[in-house]
């Protein structure tokens, strides 16, 4: 699968900001996508029974590019992995014929080069991995959490019906945290 470049781990230590809440890049992407889809947040439900958590789907699809055991795993990278891949997950949803394009804003105002190319390259290939791994889960991921318990990260996945290719709207979201 991808193997992360020097270039992409330095990108993570750059990135590192003081612990705050902070809106970012996907959080904008989704706030976006959901007025452009019409989503009406109007009320919360479980996962259905028989359904798979998106959680556990959001973990299997970031897989690939989450950091390994030997390396230093500290929750911003974590973060900005699982940034990148909802960014690129509700990218095919949104636009499937063409979920680049969707991206684009991301890089409206990039300031550094090597940055956008390593971003733009790890979002191709994560859209190539939805559609190629995940193609009929059509759930957008509206927002995530992720909690460092120490030993472990926590994570909670809020998302969508299943949309069919031509819905525009839904009244229910799913949450799913992992147990």
């Amino acid at each position: 699968m991808a193997r992360k470049s020097k270039a992409f781990k330095e990108l993570y230590q750059a990135r590192k900001q003081p612990k705050r809440k902070r809106k970012t890049g996907s959080n904008r992407l989704l706030e976006t996508a959901a007025k452009e889809l019409g989503l009406a947040l109007k009320r919360l439900v479980s996962s259905p029974p028989g359904q798979e958590k998106m959680s556990d789907i959001l973990e299997n699809f970031a897989e690939p590019y989450l950091p390994r055991p030997e390396e230093d795993g500290d929750l911003e990278k974590f973060e900005y992995v699982f940034d990148l891949a909802v960014i690129a997950w509700n990218s095919t949803i949104i636009s499937p014929s063409n979920p680049l394009e969707i991206q684009e804003k991301l890089f409206e105002q990039a300031d550094n080069p090597e940055w956008e190319l390593e971003t733009r390259e790890v979002l191709r290939s994560m859209v190539e991995r939805k559609q190629e791994h995940f193609p009929e889960c059509r759930r957008m991921i509206l927002n995530y959490t992720l909690e460092d318990r120490g030993y472990d990260y926590y994570l909670s996945v809020m998302s969508s019906s299943e949309l069919k290719p031509d819905d525009k709207a839904s009244e229910d979201t799913e949450t799913d945290p992992q147990e």
